[in-house]
């Protein structure tokens, strides 16, 4: 049986946490490193927690999630789309129905480490993208906790 391929990608960010700072940015060059620069037009930012938020912040959150789509999801000429989850399903269904409208995944590259690990017909985290950048983050060469 073949393994089944990663055909999209989801990256979920709590607005109320703000800008993308220490562990939220760790994350999100991780996500980066795991999906490669080819497969950003089947990544969605989601950002969440909307219906927290309340009427006297919606100004402040809306300027901040602008920030972030600008600074942090932009991650290449094209995309990825970003969403507001306000956790009631017309906002989910959002989300669902745009990775529904997205080309068949045979058309178009895998995650960059799928691909480096079967490149290399191994196992070795350590050895991708991914693997490194924790390496280098976490500032240990040793040991690594990822996946």
């Amino acid at each position: 049986m073949r393994p089944r391929e990663v055909t999209a990608a989801i990256y979920f960010h709590r607005i109320t946490d703000g800008r993308l700072t220490g562990s939220a940015r760790f994350n999100l060059e991780i996500f980066k490193q795991l999906c490669g620069e080819s497969f950003y037009p089947r990544v969605a930012f989601v950002t969440t927690m909307w219906d927290v938020v309340g009427l006297r912040g919606l100004q402040r959150y809306n300027t901040l999630n602008s920030e972030l789509q600008e600074k942090y999801f932009r991650l290449a000429d094209r995309g990825p789309d970003s969403f507001k989850l306000n956790n009631d399903p017309k906002s989910c269904e959002k989300v669902l129905r745009y990775l529904g409208t997205l080309p068949d995944a045979s058309q178009l590259s895998r995650l960059l480490f799928s691909e480096q690990l079967a490149r290399s017909r191994s196992t070795n985290v350590r050895k991708t993208s991914a693997g490194k950048e924790a390496l280098k983050k976490s500032g240990r060469g040793g040991a690594c906790t990822i996946l």
